[in-house]
């Protein structure tokens, strides 16, 4: 296992939807934001075929909630 002085600091980055700057904790990604939403396949495919980079909290909370309301 390696010490933490040689995991890389978390990073600061601009979410690509809608420009909002949030932390990023892909290297601790269990402690990430991200894993507190439970996307849908049909959201986390959309994702992934629209952005190259990771979405925001707020972003993730929205798409998920349009597809839930898109389901009903």
């Amino acid at each position: 296992m390696m010490p933490d002085a040689w995991i890389p600091k978390h990073e600061t980055k601009q979410c690509p939807r809608c420009g909002r700057l949030f932390v990023c904790m892909a290297n601790r990604v269990m402690h990430c934001e991200c894993m507190t939403v439970s996307l849908s396949e049909r959201v986390a495919d959309l994702i992934a075929h629209q952005y190259d980079d990771c979405l925001c909290l707020f972003c993730l909370r929205a798409l998920q909630q349009e597809d839930a309301k898109d389901r009903r």
